[in-house]
């Protein structure tokens, strides 16, 4: 017995002391809370560990310097907190605790197979640096699986030496417009199939505007006053008459150009900031991705938090757009 409920069952054989080295073991720990190492854990990792059971399985076989192991790790409800040390985790293997243990399956576990092969007299071989090579290429592997298919895990090239975190990639909109495209409607079912592969993930939607966002209400907003301008005194539908009357009536001092073109620059220049539409626009945007994963995917509403808008992109980058972006947090439950 290990601790108050877990079991740990090691058999095998041991070769006769002066012969040649040979360890050759099975083993098994099962139903081993995690929560009692949490002391030694904190050190070790900088994450205390919540809640969480470990079931555990080895082969271990050592015939001369020959090392051959293999493990089999399932961890279930696996909940973690951050404590005040260094994030040990995430310097060996690039990844925080906290996202590795998001993403469990629907029974909130966590399944792992962990081989670990070797020399022990290569100079270049040490044991703890093996297993921490191992986890790291199977656990980054096992949360990378679920972001292929809706953003990424890496950046730099995907290389394992710069892991960044997730990264989702966002619902982009036409400029000035909340509806959301033929092809953004396929971004967002493959991201509702990532949401129902990783159950105790939640995200939260957030939107940013883009200048070209900003350029277009003004456009919006100078069409509409000139639409009311025009009934207002009676005009013709006739661009040239409408603009050149508008803008002597809103700009008595100024020579208006030539050109209408030219007249509807300058009105769109002098515009002020349309802010109340922008967040206006951010709102619309977010409640249609929103209802998009709800109501057409299935995915629970309270699934989908709210997060602060982002400023709008000034300057806009040269391929800046408006957005919803999406960030993965933990469940709540």
């Amino acid at each position: 017995m290990v601790g108050r409920d877990a079991s740990l069952d090691v058999r095998g054989e041991v070769g006769a002391i002066g012969s040649p080295a040979f360890v050759d073991l099975v083993g098994e720990l099962r139903s081993f809370k995690l929560p009692s190492v949490d002391p030694y854990a904190t050190a070790a990792t900088g994450w205390m560990i919540k809640r969480g059971e470990l079931t555990y399985k080895m082969r271990f076989k050592l015939d001369g310097d020959a090392l051959e192991a293999n493990n089999d790790v399932v961890v279930g409800k696996l909940q973690v907190a951050p404590s005040s040390g260094t994030d040990e985790v995430k310097r060996r293997i690039g990844l925080p605790l906290g996202l590795i243990a998001l993403v469990k399956d629907g029974q909130g576990e966590i399944h792992a197979n962990v081989p670990i092969t070797g020399s022990i007299k290569d100079p270049k071989f040490h044991l703890g640096d093996a297993i921490w090579t191992a986890v790291k290429n199977v656990l980054t592997n096992i949360v990378k699986a679920p972001f292929r298919a809706i953003g990424r895990l890496f950046s730099h090239g995907d290389t394992t030496d710069a892991l960044q975190g997730p990264s989702v990639a966002p619902v982009t909109f036409a400029a000035g417009s909340a509806v959301i495209a033929p092809d953004m409607e396929q971004h967002l079912v493959r991201v509702a199939d990532f949401m129902r592969r990783t159950p105790y993930v939640n995200v939260a939607l957030s939107p940013t505007s883009s200048g070209a966002d900003a350029d277009a209400l003004k456009v919006e907003a100078v069409n509409a006053r000139l639409r009311e301008f025009q009934k207002a005194n009676g005009l013709k539908a006739d661009a040239k008459a409408v603009t050149k009357a508008y803008f002597k009536a809103q700009l008595p001092g100024v020579k208006p150009p030539k050109s209408v073109e030219a007249r509807l620059a300058m009105l769109r220049e002098r515009e002020p900031a349309p802010e109340r539409a922008l967040e206006d626009l951010d709102r619309r945007r977010v409640d249609a991705t929103r209802e998009r994963l709800v109501s057409a995917e299935g995915i629970p509403a309270e699934r989908l938090t709210a997060a602060d808008a982002r400023p709008v992109d000034t300057p806009p980058a040269a391929n800046a757009t408006g957005r919803v972006e999406f960030r993965v947090e933990a469940r709540g439950d």
